[in-house]
């Protein structure tokens, strides 16, 4: 049996375009520890099999590294367990652009504030999203993918 293991930080895949050569530390530093494959089946209690279901299923969101490896940021999980209402932010945040890592960043990222937004001022939208404001991380992905779709 292998067992549990804490997150730990991994670096992105490198820069590509204008900033190439730059560490991405910064973007890992926000994106904060991750799981590695076999550490993030020993977190949550499932086989290689079962991971892959809830990756492709939207429950689980995998970023792949520079050096090919998978991992899966720390902060998707509450209390050890997938948040159930992941799959609809994911499937709409896809519509806009198709890099899991914005995605990863999106979520863990804390909005500034607007009345009209829905967004708890100093709270990432994956906390919105444990503390059950689904509708309202919903219409933010909407907007978000409406804007980098519209790039």
């Amino acid at each position: 049996m292998i067992e549990p293991q804490e997150p730990q930080r991994v670096d992105p895949p490198p820069r590509v375009g204008r900033g190439a050569g730059r560490t991405n530390s910064r973007l890992a530093d926000a994106i904060g520890p991750c799981f590695t494959e076999e550490s993030i089946g020993a977190a949550l209690g499932h086989s290689a099999e079962e991971i892959a279901t809830l990756i492709q299923g939207d429950y689980l969101l995998a970023l792949t590294t520079s050096d090919g490896s998978v991992v899966f940021p720390a902060f998707q999980l509450d209390h050890g367990r997938t948040v159930q209402a992941l799959p609809p932010v994911l499937r709409m945040l896809r519509k806009g652009i198709n890099d899991p890592w914005t995605w990863a960043l999106w979520l863990n990222s804390t909005p500034p504030f607007s009345a009209d937004d829905h967004d708890a001022p100093g709270t990432s939208r994956m906390a919105q999203l444990i503390a059950g404001d689904v509708d309202g991380v919903v219409l933010a992905a909407y907007r978000a993918a409406q804007s980098w779709r519209s790039r």
